[in-house]
């Protein structure tokens, strides 16, 4: 019998990741030219399914990881594998992810396993690329948004990890509290994620709605049609 600590964490996990998929079948539903980034943070989002209430000896998080970061590194947030040679990664990691899958978890057991994550993290030259060269203001907003996400999940599992070993501990024998960070770092990728594909900007839109409503209501043409100035 868990925990009830463990198990309120666990179905506030299952909660979150739920809200993310609808959100995210929304989304895609209305823009389906994103569909690959959809699938990549859709995939991340199941892998919190799967980290929870998987069987410990189950790869269906570390599969549904390799190809939710893979398809995010490549084609978030517009959905296009641009340039087109992305499609060979893509469909290496996928395989890589399906061997794994299918082969008992006997790859994330080996050495060879931080190989991938290596070779994976290399993508993220690629986002930076498209960054850069290829992407709009507002997929640009949709990208710093993931970089939220990223640095809190990257950023804070180590603090927290170190924080547990401090006191002679692992994360898991933090009990529920522990469980609990761990669970909100985890889920701090997908969820800035989704947060930057279904609406990344709409406060600023927002506000510059309220500045235009503003400018509108401090500078009118006068009747020499002239306008005055705030």
């Amino acid at each position: 019998m868990p925990d009830l600590g463990v198990l309120i964490v666990d179905v506030g996990v299952t909660a979150v990741a739920a809200a993310l998929a609808v959100a995210l079948v929304v989304h895609v539903m209305r823009a389906p030219r994103t569909a690959l980034a959809t699938v990549g943070v859709m995939c991340l989002a199941l892998a919190m399914l799967a980290a929870v209430w998987q069987p410990a000896d189950s790869a269906w998080d570390a599969a549904l990881n390799t190809i939710g970061f893979t398809l995010v590194f490549t084609s978030y947030p517009d959905g296009h594998l641009q340039p087109r040679w992305l499609a060979a990664p893509v469909a290496v990691f996928a395989l890589v992810a399906g061997i794994d899958l299918f082969g008992g978890a006997a790859l994330v057991a080996s050495p060879w396993w931080q190989l991938v994550h290596l070779l994976e993290a290399g993508l993220i030259v690629v986002t930076v690329h498209r960054y850069r060269r290829r992407l709009s203001t507002p997929e640009r907003e949709s990208v710093r948004w993931a970089i939220l996400g990223a640095a809190i999940t990257f950023v804070g599992m180590p603090v927290l990890v170190v924080t547990a070993s401090l006191s002679g501990r692992t994360v898991a024998q933090l009990g529920p509290w522990g469980e609990a960070g761990a669970a909100v770092l985890v889920a701090a990728t997908p969820v800035a994620l989704t947060i930057g594909l279904v609406a990344p900007s709409r406060p600023r839109r927002s506000r510059h709605r309220r500045d235009g409503i503003h400018s509108s209501h401090t500078t009118a043409p006068t009747s020499g049609g002239r306008l005055t100035s705030p």
